[in-house]
């Protein structure tokens, strides 16, 4: 999803003798990296200031799948595999960060009461169909997730020692089959005499943090749904010198922000006579107000005196942000929202899909703006203006539209799918069954992505139509729009032939001379050619009589395009 930024934990480092040393010599934290990315180093750095003891796996190998890590594991718990002391952590490097030392850790571990205790997620992934499969939760997230697990050594050497995969298979399926096979499960438990449990993760919280280290100045929250624009938010937040503090944020164009004017009789939201003027920010200024959620800043001398409960976020039947502050109200600390900057804003995440490979792809219509800035090219508001539109040949424009990011996940959203047509006459997705000049493809409607697509049509394809052919209005109708792949040794070119459209898009998804060579379109009428059609640039084109047309051969690589036969 869109996260701008992610900080959990305090603003401090905890220095080295804080730490227990029977912990540090206990734990192993394994990871899996092929190549020393920035998140890589970021996840050393982190380990270092906690002083974690860290073996890399893989590091130089080429990466080919989740399957990777199971085997590199199984290989690496050899040594450990009658030590029954040695706690393991495996977890991902290249996007998690340690927040606390291997002495928390550990005693959290232990007060799992478990051999093995897996992180939790909330979405069975990676097939859904299992999540009938799984036990019901009282509270937390239920499913259970691969990206961190720890353990004692020779029982998670039991749990990969049957591992015989390829490196391309799915380790989270694995290690979920384990979890919910009964004859596996209960194999599993007679040998670790406890059972395989789930947990919803073992992030050391807050209170635990800035509670007990005096260096801790700030704590600093801040949910996925944030999209933090200002750089300077924190110095600003400081510079407030507020117990609580929090910078307002809202849904763009709405009014749904983080943070209520006033409470009902009943402690829940009630409208502010001055609420929609802080939000939209025709007042200015800092105001105390009764409920916050979603990003803030705490004092650390006030996590270690007026907030130091264990039960801050419990409070009856409420939800726990709504139980912090009515816990924080009754310990008379003042929570305070800001709007004297424009900070960001909050994402809409209540339909926020997860069955797919890249879901922002699907966010279009619940977060427009976000959408656009990640998928749209910087210059296509230029193309809007009917300026940076080239005309390659006669009645052709070629223009600016996707970002690189939009075209791999584009692609890599297609191949994650894998269902190519054959390439034949004979096609059971069309109506009548008949394709005249087939090629290989994957349709819009076959992952679901026909009326996102229609929108973007509609919104950034249509207006420029309109300028380049004037007196024609289009609302971006189509019956067909698909991804080809182009392949020397599969297909590699497309007769002449001409569109059943008015006009035609055809957007290319990668680079030739990188990713292929040769390809591109020639327009018989006038033998004029497009050989290097850009990545990310549209060329629009009628369809009928006039614009005949063939695909070049592609002689080296794979070329991806997506084409829409607008009003057929």
């Amino acid at each position: 999803m869109f996260v701008q930024l992610l900080v959990l934990g305090v603003i401090s480092i905890l220095p080295s003798g804080a730490l227990g040393s029977s912990a540090e010599e206990k734990l192993l934290v394994l990871t899996v990296a092929t190549e020393e990315t920035d998140g890589f180093k970021r996840f050393q750095r982190s380990a270092q200031c906690f002083n974690y003891k860290v073996k890399v796996l893989g590091l130089g190998e080429e990466w080919h799948g989740e399957g990777q890590k199971v085997r590199l594991l199984k290989t690496a718990l050899e040594q450990y595999a009658d030590n029954e002391d040695q706690i393991i952590l495996f977890t991902e490097s290249y996007n998690d960060v340690f927040s606390a030392g291997p002495t928390e850790l550990v005693k959290k571990f232990r007060q799992a009461k478990s051999k093995v205790v897996f992180a939790a997620e909330a979405v069975a992934y990676p097939e859904r169909r299992l999540e009938p499969k799984y036990p019901a939760v009282i509270e937390g997230k239920r499913f259970l997730g691969s990206g961190a697990f720890i353990g004692y050594a020779p029982y998670l050497h039991k749990l990969v020692a049957d591992w015989d995969g390829a490196d391309e298979d799915s380790d989270q399926l694995y290690y979920t089959k384990i979890f919910l096979d009964p004859v596996k499960r209960r194999q599993f438990d007679r040998c670790s005499g406890t059972r395989l449990q789930s947990m919803e993760n073992m992030n050391v919280e807050y209170r635990d943090l800035c509670r007990q280290n005096p260096e801790c100045e700030y704590y600093f929250s801040i949910d996925v749904q944030v999209v933090l624009k200002n750089a300077s938010v924190l110095r600003t937040l400081i510079e407030q010198n507020k117990s609580i503090l929090t910078p307002m944020v809202s849904r763009v164009q709405d009014l749904w922000s983080n943070f209520w004017g006033a409470l009902s009789k009943d402690g829940y939201y009630a409208r502010s006579e001055d609420y929609i003027d802080i939000v939209q920010r025709q007042r200015i200024g800092i105001w105390n107000v009764p409920y916050i959620n979603n990003v803030y800043l705490i004092k650390g001398n006030v996590i270690r005196t007026k907030l130091n409960q264990y039960e801050m976020f419990r409070s009856g039947s409420l939800d726990p942000d709504m139980a912090f502050c009515a816990n924080v109200r009754k310990q008379g600390v003042f929570m305070f929202v800001t709007n004297r900057q424009p900070f960001g804003h909050l994402l809409s995440l209540e339909n926020y899909q997860t069955s797919n490979l890249h879901n922002d792809l699907w966010q279009i219509f619940e977060n427009t703006e976000d959408w656009r800035e990640k998928y749209i090219h910087p210059n296509h508001t230029y193309a809007l203006k009917g300026k940076n539109i080239e005309s390659p040949c006669p009645d052709v424009y070629w223009f600016p539209v996707f970002t690189d990011t939009a075209c791999d996940e584009l692609v890599e959203e297609m191949e994650n799918y894998g269902q190519w047509s054959s390439g034949n006459n004979q096609d059971q997705r069309l109506q009548g069954g008949y394709e005249n000049v087939p090629t290989i493809d994957i349709h819009m409607t076959q992952i679901n992505y026909q009326r996102e697509w229609h929108k973007f049509l509609l919104d950034f394809v249509a207006p420029v139509t309109e300028k380049m052919f004037p007196g024609y209005h289009t609302q971006a109708q189509f019956d067909l729009a698909f991804v080809v792949r182009y392949k020397p040794d599969e297909q590699p070119y497309l007769e002449p032939h001409h569109d059943a459209s008015t006009f035609t898009i055809n957007i290319a998804l990668n680079s030739v001379g990188q990713d292929y060579e040769g390809g591109g379109c020639r327009f018989l009428r006038y033998n004029c050619s497009i050989r290097a059609p850009r990545k990310g640039w549209a060329l629009m084109h009628p369809g009928r009589l006039t614009h005949y047309h063939e695909g070049l051969p592609t002689t080296k690589g794979v070329r991806y395009i997506v084409v829409s036969f607008v009003d057929p």
